[in-house]
């Protein structure tokens, strides 16, 4: 079966029939991986504008904590869309399980330096939406009929290994 990964419209089953109801994990996939990449591109951009809405403290000086962070946000951001485009629910899951994580922990920065409160609403419900989506996607990849593998199964890495060395020629 064959599938363009660049469709949004359809998500197949291995069974050939569309499963609409898993769509809306792709789209807020590539939402959530767009908005961070224009984020990290406004760090580039407009560095003091973007650390000033994000509730970064006036104490940094020079540009090259910005850039850091604009790397980080385009990166990750990009990935978030390719695994969506994927469909790589179980990295998918994992990436916003994690990216949760460091939602509240920028929170905890933001609330120990400037305490802007625009600032911390917009971690803490980013970390809202990024658990929820997370575990959405962590669900889904564990649904029997599904071609990910259930998190965390030992067989994978073994059936992964012996198929790579036997398809080496030598």
């Amino acid at each position: 079966m064959s599938r363009n990964v660049l469709d949004f419209h359809s998500v197949e089953t291995p069974n050939g029939r569309a499963a609409n109801e898993k769509r809306h994990l792709v789209w807020l996939g590539v939402f959530a991986g767009a908005l961070l990449t224009v984020i990290g591109i406004r760090f580039f951009a407009v560095p003091e504008g973007a650390a000033h809405t994000f509730g970064l403290g006036q104490q940094i000086v020079g540009a090259e904590l910005h850039q850091v962070i604009a790397m980080r946000d385009v990166w990750l951001g990009l990935m978030a869309i390719a695994l969506a485009a994927l469909r790589e629910w179980r990295a998918l899951g994992l990436w916003f399980v994690m990216g949760a994580g460091v939602c509240v922990a920028d929170a905890g920065i933001v609330a120990s330096t400037t305490a802007k409160w625009w600032a911390l609403a917009f971690h803490l419900g980013s970390g809202v939406f990024c658990a929820w989506v997370g575990l959405a996607c962590l669900r889904y990849a564990q649904r029997p009929g599904n071609t990910s593998r259930p998190l965390l199964d030992p067989s994978f890495a073994r059936s992964s290994a012996s198929s790579t060395s036997s398809s080496v020629a030598v």
